[in-house]
């Protein structure tokens, strides 16, 4: 996984903003990062996993990058951020052929947005849609499948 952001939010154990932070291990998806790896780094935390917003660098025309042995997606977007979700808690039931204590991690989300409570924070955008505002923002999540043969 890349992601191509200077900075995340460092929140609290009620997802409160404490502060803007430069990125750094595990947050630091600039160069390429085995998922599983940031993953049982985080597993020490009280999040045992990811649910952190990255503000995207602005000079990329590609935002994020996931690439596993079948595909490769990237995603391009006009949002300033994206909050990374890695499913850090058991399911209550199967998935397929996992069981239950198993199934942690098994699947991540990637939402594209401005910041949650940046209206809260000073320096981040405050996301107040005012009457008569227009707002319009895109995402493109585009994917290549890899030749398997």
């Amino acid at each position: 996984m890349t992601i191509h952001a200077d900075t995340y939010l460092n929140i609290d154990d009620n997802n409160k903003i404490i502060s803007v932070e430069p990125v750094k291990e595990p947050f630091d998806f600039n160069q390429g990062l085995k998922l599983k790896e940031a993953l049982n780094i985080m597993e020490n935390t009280s999040f045992k996993g990811f649910d952190h917003t990255f503000i995207f660098s602005e000079d990329k025309h590609v935002q994020m990058e996931v690439e596993t042995d079948t595909f490769k997606m990237m995603l391009k977007t006009t949002n300033p951020s994206v909050v990374l979700y890695t499913h850090n808690k058991p399911a209550p039931h199967q998935l397929r052929h996992l069981g239950k204590e198993e199934n942690k991690h098994a699947a991540f989300t990637i939402e594209t947005q401005y910041e949650p409570g940046g209206i809260q924070f000073e320096g981040l955008n405050h996301a107040v849609l005012k009457p008569k505002d227009t707002y319009y923002e895109t995402t493109t999540l585009e994917f290549h499948v890899k030749n398997t043969k």
